[in-house]
This record gives C-alpha cells, structure tokens and sequence, in this order.
C-alpha cells in the first residue's frame, strides 16, 4: 500500500511539474468558468427568476449559488479531462508505452495524473468559494468548507481516472471527450436544475458522480448541511467507477500480452 501512494504522488508531482506553469491552465481554470457564470446569471436574469422556486431556487442570491456551485464543480471535473488529455502528447511523442511498461500499479498512474490536476488548482476552488460567501451566507464554517472540498476532490480524482483509463487505451480522443463530456454537462444540474428536466433525463443524470458532489455541495453552500443519504449515494456511484476502471485498465493489459497493441478500442 506504502508504494501505491509513492507511485500516485510521483505521478502527481510529475503533472505538476510538466503543465502547472501553462498558461492555459489558467485561462481553463478561472477565465472560462467566470465567463460561463455570467452568461449563466444573465441568461437567467433576463426571465422572471419567481418561476425558479419550485426548483428551490427563490432569490437572485440563491441563484448565484447555484451557478457558481455548479460551475466549480462542473470545471473540477473538467480538468480530469483536461489531464487526460495530455494522454494524447504521449502518445504522439511515443512515450505512453511506459506506462504499461513500468513495474507499478497502473491504477495508481491513472490516479496520480487526476491527483495532480486538481491540487494544483487548489487556488481556483479558495476563488470560488470567497465568491459563494460574498454572495451567500457568512455563517458557513470552516469545517464545512474542508468537508465540501474532500467530497469534490475525491469524487473528481476518481472521475478522473476513469477517464485517463479510458484515454489511454483509445486512439478516438474526440468520441469519448464528447461522449462523457457534454452529457454530464447537460445532465448533472450544473447550470439546469435537475428536476426541470422529463423523469427519463432526470433518472439518466444520476450515472454521473458530479450530479452527487453537487447536490451534497449545495447543501453545504444553501442549507449549511450534508445529507448523509447523498454521500452514501455518491460513495456507491464511486465504488462502481473505480471498479469500472480497474476493469478497463485489466482488459487493456491483457490485451497487451496478446497482442503487443496498446490499442483496447
């Protein structure tokens, strides 16, 4: 278990030494978010917002929450992409062969690369949480806020992996970037709340962890409390993912031994 951890934290040190210093790290972690949040707010603001109560939302204040809570958590996942992108750089310079051929856990690669994106945006989740207690209420506690971070970075690194699992056996980036992207977007009640939507979708947007870490994250941020039935969901939607990915990472191993192609999909 001791070298599991040391191979998770080399790679996370590794992702942080080769792409923290990008400048479009930046620009994806607070510029795009911030303009998404005052799109969100405005595209609401042009309508009568009364109409939002039966969706719990019943003040312009709570409506900022709700944006600015979906989209930190929404981009918290959005970097697990981004990590995984960076899969593609290996692969067109012919070093992702490495990682099958390093004698460690290959689950703990997959999650140090997710680890080591979301700690170096530490930075991005103290901005939008300054912002939420501008705007919200100030008698959110500390501990609440540390509690509300664990949730989305565990929820996120496991996200993550599962999508560098993914990545790292398949050729057609584009197809599952878009396959696992845009529905959780849509689906996970970051911008639309979820009961806004026919039953069938609303069933559907549950397959996704981030619809989980949202909901236990707005409570923390609207109702100052975490339903404990919500994390023993999000914890189920977890272990699934992970098992998933072990999975993934197997079946793509063995291929391997086969036939000496990296190549699952």
């Amino acid at each position: 278990m001791r070298n599991w951890f040391r191979i998770c934290w080399g790679e996370t040190v590794k992702q942080k030494q080769n792409y923290f210093n990008s400048p479009m790290t930046y620009v994806t972690s607070l510029v795009w978010p911030l303009l998404n949040c005052i799109m969100a707010y405005y595209t609401y603001s042009a309508f009568d917002i009364s109409r939002l109560v039966k969706y719990g939302i019943s003040s312009k204040k709570e409506l900022l929450i709700f944006i600015f809570t979906g989209l930190l958590v929404y981009n918290s996942f959005w970097l697990m992409i981004q990590s995984a992108l960076y899969i593609q750089n290996e692969r067109e310079n012919g070093t992702i062969e490495i990682v099958f051929l390093t004698p460690c856990s290959r689950l703990a690669l997959v999650y140090g690369r997710a680890l080591g994106s979301i700690i170096q945006n530490i930075w991005m989740f103290i901005c939008f949480c300054a912002v939420l207690l501008l705007v919200g209420s100030n008698s959110i506690h500390l501990i609440d806020l540390l509690l509300g971070y664990v949730i989305l970075l565990v929820s996120a690194v496991v996200w993550g992996g599962f999508i560098n699992s993914i990545f790292l056996v398949s050729r057609d980036v584009d197809f599952w970037f878009n396959l696992c992207d845009c529905p959780m977007d849509l689906l996970s009640g970051t911008k639309i709340p979820i009961a806004a939507f026919p039953r069938w979708l609303g069933w559907a947007s549950f397959v996704f962890p981030l619809t989980y870490c949202l909901i236990a994250i707005r409570d923390i941020f609207s109702s100052h409390r975490v339903q404990y039935m919500n994390l023993l969901y999000l914890g189920i939607c977890l272990v699934v993912v992970i098992i998933i990915t072990k999975v993934i990472l197997c079946l793509a191993e063995k291929l391997n031994r086969k036939t000496g192609d990296l190549q699952l999909y």
